[in-house]
């Protein structure tokens, strides 16, 4: 019996971990029919919900992975129908990057904190609209209290 748990031990020590989900694989895929079957799948209580806003390990999630993709309709669904997190791995700073204002005033109306830090970033929302010239995106912020002060983190290791 020892031996066995020995062995057991050892395979799921070196067990590789994915770096994707079902979910934010077919997301990053843009794949919208499987994406469409996934989430009923969650929907019916067949795949857990946490799969949602699971953090995969490149430090996103399916909520990220929309915003990225400019996706307005899913960004809306996984948080209305999904519950996803807004606070939570940048998802606004990408949106605003990618200068994707439907998604960046739904994330603000929503709730999500314009002045919030991720590990992944070295800037706030603000700073990625500033950067890119994304006015209307700027305006957002500020008229959701976007902190034009808070200074940008860095890292004394580098250079």
């Amino acid at each position: 019996m020892n031996q066995l748990k020995g062995n057991q031990c050892d395979r799921t020590k070196n067990k590789k971990r994915f770096p994707d989900t079902i979910l934010t694989r077919a997301i990053k895929s843009k794949d919208s029919a499987c994406i469409r079957l996934i989430l009923d799948t969650i929907y019916r209580g067949y795949i857990y919900r946490t799969i949602i806003d699971h953090v995969c390990d490149d430090g996103r999630t399916a909520l990220w992975h929309a915003c990225k993709n400019g996706d307005f309709d899913l960004v809306q669904e996984l948080i209305e129908d999904g519950h996803a997190t807004i606070n939570k791995c940048g998802v606004l700073i990408v949106a605003t990057q990618n200068g994707y204002e439907k998604i960046v005033d739904y994330l603000l109306s929503k709730g999500c904190d314009p002045n919030r830090y991720t590990k992944n970033y070295n800037e706030t929302a603000l700073h990625a609209a500033s950067r890119r010239n994304h006015l209307g995106i700027v305006n957002a912020l500020l008229k959701h209290d976007a902190d034009p002060t808070i200074t940008m983190m860095i890292d004394k290791n580098i250079g």
